[in-house]
């Protein structure tokens, strides 16, 4: 099995209850409509960026507009503020005004730091939030999940079948699990799974087969409880949480009294695959004897013929025995009493080392080689040792447990006692009475597929990598016992986690002729809808949170910027503490210097003079303004009149100033600035011609 086939993602709304009902919320679309939204965000995150500056430049020009005498570089910052620049302006015009200023004004960096610094921090903040704007949006290494036509659970009534259907994927199991049970980088072949696996310790006991084992001790493997959410991708609410346990503690098998050599014309006929050799002899092991029809007083026998011609180590059969039920697909032998107890199942393994040959004597308990043969290697032309086997098959037993818990609406979680499949008191399902529905769909789901999978049942041998192309295994470690079985408990779980997805990809689609259990009950059906995958492309998962959040509240900021100013100016006509400040924001305002520009040179008549936009009267045509070096008297220096302009004075009303006292007139006299024309023909210097019409203004 490879990546989860796009055909089988789902597409739309769904929740993610691992990241909880909220930030769970996800939608699961192509890739094109992705980068669509990718853009959107980007652009609508800018925007709301835009005008929360305009709103933070505001709020800096109203602090400083205290009505106080003070400088010109005070009054440009002033004036710039109020052009609400973006920050990069600020940034680059701050530093132009410090510039200009830093040897007319006092303090003029420091003056300027504070404003230098927030416009670096919202131009740091722009970009970053056009960048965390795209993590709404997951375009990579996507949790999807499936949904499939095909979905169902394989028909466990017959163990054959069942083993039929579990070896199928056997083989990606074992591939599966070489390569991401590993610590380290992860090759892509792991992004299949939402965890690439299943988390497990290893540690050395005391042997639990009495006196049978060999060297003395055991090895304990134990998950720990798993969360089927976290650890499967099952997608339950934390309400619905189901746990899983298994352990296994397994050790080799001493051969010492369990073991004798026999004439295979002893074997019953029921048992013999082939025609005998003449004078052919066979090997039996007795650590049970056999629960079939022949009902054989062994437990396993080996060939001694076909040992002597095999130079590879094998993993060869495997029985089980489960207490607590009468099912003969669940007790393929009866084990001595050594190997029995009423809280475990039973697996028995055997492991061959027949006639394969080690360039190193192996002190490993389960491939033991130290018998020494002399032969002439013709690649090196000298004699070398090489070793073979001290037994040619070790058995292996294992007691296996299980445990399942489920959460509870209220009250801690019900857990069932750690022991056999067929527990005395039953983990079946319907031993829950306080789990919902859809918890005991869980747990009748994940009854089964334990049922296919049991540890060493798969023909893996970590020890083959140490064989080189000419057959020889190299040097072996003292416990490579230990790794074999840490690899085949690691298959184990590899293989339930193909389980745990082909329910609901389908099993059909791996193995035609697997028997899919039907109907499925409303609750297995629901449980088709809630098994995530990996998905390393083609989709894109959005946050419905997150994506919600960047647009309202960047629709909040743009709409809070736009009105925020008329509001202000409605509140001034009744609430008076507001209005000083808010005239200066309009008078600061560059339509309001473009008017009073227009009215130093007399241009214009003027209205709406305390509005944010003022206006000429009705048809007024206005021309370009003139530099200050350029502005002329109007009359001055003409043909037949005098040469020298009297003063330009313009009176008119304005409204009362909130710094005048109540109930008091205002008068606006403006005097333009004298300056002089000179005519062609004229010469000399202007204090010749014209004389200093400036005077005091009179009120």
């Amino acid at each position: 099995m490879s990546e989860l086939d796009s055909r089988f993602v789902k597409r739309g709304m769904w929740t993610d209850w691992a990241k909880g009902a909220v930030m769970g919320k996800t939608i699961t679309t192509d890739t094109r409509t992705g980068t669509f939204l990718v853009a959107l965000l980007a652009v609508t995150s800018s925007i709301g960026i835009a005008h929360l500056w305009n709103l933070v430049v505001f709020g800096i020009h109203q602090a400083r507009a205290d009505g106080h005498e003070s400088d010109g570089l005070f009054r440009q910052q002033q004036v710039l503020l109020r052009t609400l620049p973006t920050p990069t302006s600020t940034l680059t015009d701050f530093i132009k005004l410090w510039w200009s200023w830093r040897h007319r004004s006092n303090h003029s960096f420091t003056r300027s730091l504070p404003v230098f610094a927030l416009a670096v921090f919202f131009v740091a903040a722009t970009i970053a939030t056009s960048l965390l704007s795209s993590f709404v949006i997951s375009t990579t290494n996507l949790e999807v999940l499936v949904s499939s036509p095909f979905c169902g659970s394989v028909n466990g009534s017959d163990m054959s079948e069942t083993r039929s259907y579990s070896s199928s994927f056997g083989l990606n199991a074992d591939t599966y699990a070489q390569q991401c049970y590993q610590n380290g980088t992860l090759p892509t072949l792991c992004n299949i799974f939402t965890r690439p696996k299943v988390p497990f310790t290893a540690e050395r006991v005391a042997c639990p087969f009495a006196n049978l084992c060999e060297g003395g001790d055991a090895l304990h493997l134990d998950s720990g409880l798993l969360d089927v959410s976290d650890t499967f991708g099952i997608n339950l609410p934390s309400e619905d949480r189901v746990q899983l346990r298994r352990t296994a503690t397994c050790a080799v098998l001493s051969l010492d009294g369990r073991t004798e050599v026999r004439p295979a014309s002893e074997l019953d006929q029921s048992v013999r695959w082939r025609p005998l050799l003449p004078g052919e002899e066979v090997l039996y092991l007795d650590y049970g004897h056999q629960t079939d029809e022949t009902n054989l007083n062994w437990t396993k026998v080996v060939h001694l013929s076909r040992s002597n011609v095999t130079w590879f180590l094998e993993l060869v059969g495997g029985s089980l025995y489960c207490p607590g039920t009468s099912d003969p697909t669940f007790q393929e032998f009866y084990p001595i009493s050594e190997l029995r107890s009423d809280d475990a199942d039973t697996i028995l393994l055997f492991a061959t080392t027949s006639r394969a040959m080690f360039t190193h004597p192996v002190n490993d308990r389960l491939f033991a080689a130290h018998t020494p043969y002399e032969w002439y290697d013709f690649a090196q032309r000298k004699n070398v040792t090489i070793y073979f086997g001290d037994f040619p098959i070790r058995g292996i037993g294992c007691f296996q447990r299980y445990q399942y818990c489920h959460a509870q609406r209220a009250g801690p979680d019900i857990c069932s006692p750690l022991g056999p499949y067929f527990a005395k008191n039953s983990t079946a399902a319907p031993s829950f009475p306080a789990a919902s529905n859809l918890q005991k769909a869980v747990l009748q789901m994940i009854q089964t597929i334990s049922r296919l999978f049991e540890i060493g049942f798969t023909t893996l041998i970590q020890a083959n990598e140490k064989r080189t192309p000419d057959g020889l295994y190299g040097q072996f470690p003292d416990d490579q016992w230990v790794h074999e079985l840490t690899l085949w408990f690691s298959v184990m779980w590899s293989q339930t986690q193909f389980g745990m997805s082909m329910f609901a990809v389908g099993p059909s689609l791996l193995d035609a002729e697997a028997e899919v259990k039907s109907p499925l009950t409303a609750e297995e059906q629901q449980l088709c809808q809630m098994q995530k995958m990996k998905k390393t492309g083609g989709f894109v998962n959005i946050n419905v949170f997150g994506l919600a959040f960047v647009l309202t509240l960047s629709a909040v900021i743009v709409m809070l910027n736009i009105t925020l100013l008329k509001f202000l100016i409605f509140l001034s006509r009744s609430k008076h503490a507001f209005s000083p400040r808010i005239t200066r924001w309009i008078q600061d305002g560059i339509w309001q210097l473009q008017r009073r520009a227009y009215e130093a040179q007399d241009q214009g008549n003027w209205v709406d003079l305390e509005m944010d936009i003022p206006l000429t009267e009705k048809g007024q045509l206005l021309p370009d303004l003139q530099p200050p070096a350029l502005v002329f008297i109007s009359a001055a220096l003409r043909p037949a009149s005098s040469n020298i302009a009297k003063p330009l004075v313009a009176v008119k009303e304005v409204p009362v100033d909130s710094v005048n006292p109540p109930g008091t007139a205002a008068i606006s006299i403006t005097q333009a600035r004298a300056s002089l024309e000179i005519p062609k023909g004229l010469s000399g210097p202007p204090s010749e011609h014209c004389q200093d019409n400036s005077s005091t203004n009179n009120t």
